[in-house]
């Protein structure tokens, strides 16, 4: 293994202790250095990036750490513990892969949950399937899981709890049945929804009331 210092360059890879700030090269497949554990906030934003090769040491990946870059496809390694909010925000992303030993991680069909199943974490925004299912174990909708991605239509399971924030945010979703064991819909959770015109919910349901801000819709509300 690589020993790394309190704060080094190494070639592109710019690191203080074990944490990975930045990438400044132009391989569009690099190799992060062995000895990195955390992939640093925003560390490879933008970067025109198409692969990428994960250390297996790594524990963590930050806040928008491949936001923005050409991954089609992404890899968690086994002691991966905290992927921060964004981290996998790429139009160009069609899966997501969790070594089967990871403790905190899964994935199905592409798709990123908790190790539980319960939590949706993030629907890859360049999926190309329309329809999805989601799993009747789950319970909650993370912030931003399908938001920008190519849904059209969504089933919600009885037993969902909550919806996060901009979960379904920019969507081409046209219509969507709610029910009544969604506790709370979170701010901009159906926002920029342009085709969304017919929405069924429980008045139950406590509603964000921006959650279907600039989108046409009629909501239906069910006793």
């Amino acid at each position: 293994m690589q020993e790394l210092n309190d704060s080094f360059t190494n070639d592109s890879f710019i690191s203080e202790g074990t944490i990975l700030v930045k990438y400044t090269g132009s391989d569009e497949a690099p190799v992060i250095p062995e000895g990195i554990t955390v992939i640093g906030k925003a560390a490879f934003y933008g970067v025109k990036l198409h692969s990428i090769v994960i250390p297996k040491g790594l524990v963590g990946i930050g806040e928008y750490a491949f936001a923005f870059t050409k991954l089609t496809t992404v890899s968690i390694p086994a002691g991966v513990t905290a992927i921060g909010e964004g981290a996998f925000a790429i139009k160009s992303l069609v899966a997501i892969t969790v070594d089967q030993g990871n403790p905190c991680f899964t994935s199905a069909d592409g798709v990123l949950f908790d190790k539980s199943l319960q939590t949706l974490i993030t629907y890859p925004r360049g999926k190309l399937d329309t329809q999805y299912t989601i799993p009747s174990c789950l319970r909650f909708i993370e912030d931003n899981a399908f938001a920008e991605t190519l849904i059209r239509s969504v089933s919600i399971p009885r037993g969902l709890g909550a919806i996060g924030n901009y979960a379904f945010a920019h969507t081409a979703l046209t219509s969507v049945s709610i029910p009544s064991s969604v506790s709370k819909i979170g701010t901009h959770a159906f926002a920029f929804c342009e085709q969304l015109n017919k929405v069924e919910l429980f008045r139950i349901t406590k509603v964000h009331r921006d959650a279907f801000i600039a989108s046409p819709v009629q909501l239906r509300y069910r006793d």
